[in-house]
């Protein structure tokens, strides 16, 4: 049999085929799970709006945060970037009960739920929104701005405290 004489596909076409299709569909696999994290921060956000605006409504009302005050939240997620006026012994998960027509977009559950500060109404997640690798993060660092890919959890709003000492209800009104 002559070797030479034979058509087809090599060997290395084939490998060649192989590792371009590879890259396309981890391609397109890291451009899914990008979007599937991007629509679940917006969802997680949504929500902290949606609740944010009911609890002001609440507490317009009966002078009050809608709180379960049998859950108490003692242990917080790490770096959180909590609003530096909320007082670090006000922190219960929302009572959805207290709260009309409230809609979310990720069921509550033991450990996934919301949680409010009594001070300022910040809103909270539990679990947060991981992304990974997808934002840029403008650090400080000695006066700098430093640029980081670093995964990062997301539990609230990203929002300048510094006017927001104590529930602003008159915003609400």
């Amino acid at each position: 049999m002559n070797w030479k004489n034979q058509k087809g596909i090599t060997m290395v076409a084939e490998v060649l085929t192989v590792i371009i299709f590879a890259l396309l569909i981890g391609t397109i696999t890291y451009s899914s799970m990008s979007s599937i994290e991007v629509r679940d921060l917006n969802d997680m956000y949504a929500d902290i709006l949606t609740i944010q605006e009911k609890a002001a409504n609440y507490y317009l009302k009966y002078g009050e945060a809608p709180i379960d005050t049998d859950k108490p939240v003692q242990s917080l997620p790490g770096d959180m970037h909590r609003n530096p006026n909320d007082d670090d012994d006000a922190y219960y998960q929302v009572d959805f009960t207290k709260l009309l027509n409230v809609s979310l977009n990720e069921p509550v559950t033991d450990d996934s739920f919301y949680f409010i500060n009594t001070k300022t109404l910040t809103v909270y997640h539990s679990k947060g929104v991981k992304i990974d690798g997808l934002i840029n993060r403008a650090l400080e660092v000695d006066g700098k701005a430093v640029y980081t890919d670093e995964e990062q959890v997301h539990y609230t709003l990203p929002s300048n405290y510094s006017n927001v000492s104590k529930i602003n209800v008159e915003s609400y009104r």
